[in-house]
């Protein structure tokens, strides 16, 4: 019963270790006659179905001592009633354990039962329900695949070994430009829809592709669509567990714009190449003709005297040509620092040539001297130096120029300044003689030309004097001769009268006010066409400008002019007179046209002289000094006049006043 109890407690075990207690039980009671305690065997059943196994056992073990002195005096023999009562004791807690673990066991067992098929429902749900999301997600997934590929212009398509029949998405006519899906595609169709030059090409790469040599990689002209429409198509192999390709799948979409692209980049990289290739003979050609500069500017630089200098001003290193030696009558070799360049000028040179490239450096000024070099003890030479800043994002990172031996033009200078200044001595004293011969012929000619006028109003005078007491007894030749004498005296004094006035305009000084044209104009025009009551005149004047003027002077020149315009057109009936003006260069031009005689323009340098006429005066009257006056009149205002014809045309005279 021991070794039963403490052998592997298993479901038999238990079993028959209840079935042997009662047996024993049953047979001890049987054979004592004492029926009582087969009742007290219920006991330790129900203990153990009421009771957690520790509780059920102190339970047995209480009703096990009230069970021995019962047995005790009741059997009244001590040895036969502890015999039974142990006997009895040890098969109650023999079957209360069994009893307790058989329960136990049938109560874990059927909680783990019931718990595994909890979890297994559960599991089985959860497992459905992710499935189901999987494929929904796979679902989303390959719809968003098959909408971003779609939606980049990507088509897709497969090939399956086992039927050899090739699937094409809804892309895939696009991409090939088809409006119209085959029922049943094939390679034979696909063939059909390269162009003949690529087709033989697409025909092995496709070969390849589905025998697993090589993927597709390429693209290839399509018959339908524009002209030079190209697909890109790529594939890739799927194999089964034994290595066996089962699918080729792949992609294709437009690559036209792509691969005119590609073919823009050929031609201009051909371009390219030979503008490189071209730029690389210029490159060529330039060199030579630098190295011809080279050699032609030291050639130059040594011919005369001039040299070019560098002075780096982070570094503050000077650097400069062969010919600044030359220039300091140093050797050819290191060149001095900038201090020890400073002390070759003269003292009272120094602090210019400090100033000047501080100022360079500081304020990015050039400058510009020319100032005394010492270059031996006792020897002084004048140099001229130019210099400029050198800029790198805004700031002067060194000064360049060129110093150049002027030590011969500053003596030819000086020389050339002391002729002049004596020159200038002389011209001033020339000027000043001629001015005073000038003031004294003006005085001269002005005494003379008034002190005429007396003799001529006598021998005026007394003509007619003679003419009207003494007609009757002169003779016809004589009263012509008479009347000849009056014409050419009233001719001498016409022009004495305009000898005068040129006379009077030279020694006039200007005296400038704001004139209105207009007004200025129709006052002279007004005295002037009472000569002309005779004949029909048209004056045509725009709008003219105001000018800071000598209103009397200017006066004089609008008389003169609109006179001869109104005299050289009287021999029509009808006489035409334009005034014009306009603005140029800062002058306020007016030009006088008629449409008169005119003239003939060889013999325009004679208009402005005096006493030069290009008519004669019995065609028409005059002194030949009216165009004088006017070209006079405007020098005196810092202007000029010039003149236009044509003989038989008219003639236009314009004069500019600065504004």
């Amino acid at each position: 019963m021991l070794l039963l109890f403490f052998s592997k407690r298993t479901k038999i075990f238990h079993l028959w270790s209840i079935i042997l207690l009662i047996a024993v039980t049953v047979f001890i009671e049987v054979s004592t006659n004492h029926i009582y305690f087969s009742t007290l065997l219920l006991l330790p059943l129900l203990q153990s179905f009421f009771f957690r196994k520790d509780r059920a056992i102190y339970a047995t073990l209480v009703v096990v001592l009230l069970v021995s002195l019962t047995g005790m005096l009741l059997l009244r023999s001590t040895i036969n009633g502890a015999i039974f009562v142990s006997v009895q004791s040890i098969g109650w807690i023999i079957l209360t354990i069994g009893v307790v673990e058989l329960k136990n066991y049938y109560f874990r067992a059927d909680a783990s039962d019931r718990r595994l098929k909890s979890l297994t429902s559960e599991l089985v749900e959860k497992l459905e329900t992710q499935n189901e999301k999987l494929k929904e997600n796979f679902s989303i997934f390959d719809e968003n695949i098959r909408a971003a590929l779609e939606g980049c212009g990507f088509g897709m398509w497969e090939w399956d070994a086992e039927s050899n029949s090739i699937k094409w998405d809804t892309q895939m006519y696009r991409v090939f430009q088809l409006t119209k899906k085959v029922q049943e595609l094939d390679i034979q169709f696909w063939e059909n829809q390269i162009l003949e030059v690529d087709r033989e090409s697409f025909i092995d790469d496709f070969d390849r592709a589905i025998k697993g040599k090589k993927p597709l990689r390429n693209h290839f002209l399509i018959n339908s669509g524009p002209k030079g429409s190209c697909v890109k198509l790529v594939s890739q192999q799927v194999e089964d567990s034994q290595g066996n390709i089962v699918k080729v799948v792949g992609l294709a979409w437009d690559v036209t714009e792509e691969k005119q692209h590609q073919l823009s980049l050929v031609e201009y990289k051909d371009q390219l190449e030979a503008m490189v290739e071209r730029r690389t003979e210029v490159m060529a050609e330039l060199n030579k003709s630098l190295i011809r500069s080279e050699e032609l500017l030291k050639g130059i630089s040594e011919i005369g005297g001039i040299g070019g200098w560098h002075y780096d001003l982070k570094t503050r290193d000077m650097n400069w040509t062969d010919e600044v030696f030359h220039i300091f009558e140093l050797p050819i070799g290191e060149i001095p620092s900038f201090e020890e360049i400073i002390h070759f000028y003269a003292p009272e040179a120094r602090g210019v040539v400090k100033k000047s490239f501080k100022n360079c450096e500081e304020h990015s000024e050039p400058f510009e001297f020319e100032l005394p070099l010492v270059v031996q003890e006792d020897k002084i030479i004048w140099v001229q130096m130019k210099g400029k800043p050198v800029t790198l994002n805004g700031e002067v990172t060194a000064i360049t120029g060129i110093i150049h031996d002027v030590s011969n033009e500053k003596e030819v200078r000086d020389s050339l300044i002391n002729i002049n200044e004596q020159l200038d001595i002389q011209v001033q004293k020339l000027k000043d003689e001629l001015e005073a011969s000038i003031q004294e012929l003006e005085t001269f000619t002005y005494t003379v030309s008034h002190d005429l006028r007396s003799p001529l109003r006598a021998i005026e005078g007394f003509s007619k004097a003679l003419l009207d007491s003494y007609g009757r007894i002169i003779d016809e030749d004589g009263e012509r001769w008479l009347r000849y004498i009056m014409s050419n005296t009233d001719k001498m004094g016409t022009l004495i009268t305009d000898i005068l006035n040129f006379s009077r305009v030279g020694r006039t000084v200007v005296q400038p006010v704001e004139v209105n044209m207009n007004k200025l104009l129709e006052e002279k025009f007004d005295e002037l066409k009472k000569d002309y009551h005779d004949k029909v005149i048209k004056l045509n004047v725009e709008k003219l400008p105001k000018v800071v003027c000598d209103k009397m002077l200017v006066g004089q020149v609008w008389n003169n002019l609109l006179n001869n315009a109104l005299k050289f057109s009287s021999e029509k009936e009808e006489i035409s007179i334009e005034v014009s003006s306009k603005i140029e260069n800062d002058y306020a031009l007016f030009t006088v046209k008629d449409f008169g005689v005119g003239f003939d323009e060889k013999y325009i340098q004679k208009l402005f002289v005096v006493f030069q006429r290009l008519h004669g005066p019995d065609e028409f009257p005059g002194s030949g000094v009216g165009l004088a006056i006017v070209d006079r009149i405007m020098r005196k205002h810092g202007g000029w006049v010039q003149a236009k014809g044509e003989e038989g045309v008219g003639a236009s005279f314009t004069f500019a006043l600065p504004l």
